[in-house]
């Protein structure tokens, strides 16, 4: 939506559930979408055209995030686990596994690989996305 005129500038479309999560890019031309299908997916915002559809998880999507290149973008399943992917073509880099509870939210470090995510458990993990190895977990 155009925020001065309220006018629609694009419709996208393709989740074959109810949308959940969005975020955007940090250049502002695509948007990330998470959906209760199990599917993230990215999106031209000013057209609506899919880019990719990132698929892997078993559960509902609560949460996507943008890494700080915008390059790759991370979602946060109630199947606990937090999926890195390429946005450009959907492949996943990562998978990491929250073995102590389902995560909550999830956030990129600016100008860097690692993410950060809340857990259910009440701690909060840093994880290397490319690697998918744990940096550090605060309890």
């Amino acid at each position: 939506w155009e925020a001065s005129s309220g006018n629609e500038i694009s419709c996208c479309q393709g989740h074959s559930g109810s949308v959940t999560c969005a975020s955007w890019s940090p250049d502002g031309k695509l948007i990330a979408s998470g959906s209760s299908d199990g599917t993230a997916r990215v999106w031209e915002a000013s057209s609506g055209n899919e880019i990719s559809c990132c698929q892997g998880h078993t559960g509902i999507i609560e949460s996507v995030a943008w890494l700080g290149s915008g390059k790759m973008i991370a979602s946060e399943s109630f199947d606990g686990t937090v999926r890195v992917w390429e946005a450009s073509s959907g492949r996943q880099i990562s998978c990491l596994n929250d073995d102590n509870g389902y995560t909550k939210s999830i956030a990129f470090v600016q100008s860097s690989e690692l993410i950060v995510f809340g857990s259910w458990d009440g701690t909060v993990r840093v994880w290397e996305a490319s690697s998918g190895n744990q940096i550090c977990c605060c309890q």
